[in-house]
């Protein structure tokens, strides 16, 4: 692995940094886009549904990751 000196380089860090801006950027829109379509969907089904449903698969993730004691033990 030390060979690492010897491979071609195929990207500047030009190439590198830009494509890291691009990535953060749309990393950013992707973000705003996913808080106005839950601010969106909250608004139209109304937030006491939406409380609902959020608590149901809570509670769903909580049983499913919390460890189960065996009586074994």
């Amino acid at each position: 692995m030390k060979d690492l000196d010897n491979l071609p380089d195929f990207y500047t860090q030009r190439d590198v940094d830009k494509a890291r801006r691009n990535h953060r950027l749309m990393g950013r829109v992707e973000g705003a886009v996913a808080i106005v379509a839950f601010g969106a969907i909250w608004n139209m089904v109304g937030w006491i549904p939406s409380l609902l449903v959020l608590a149901v698969v809570g509670y769903v993730l909580w049983r499913l990751l919390s460890k189960s004691k065996s009586s074994d033990e």
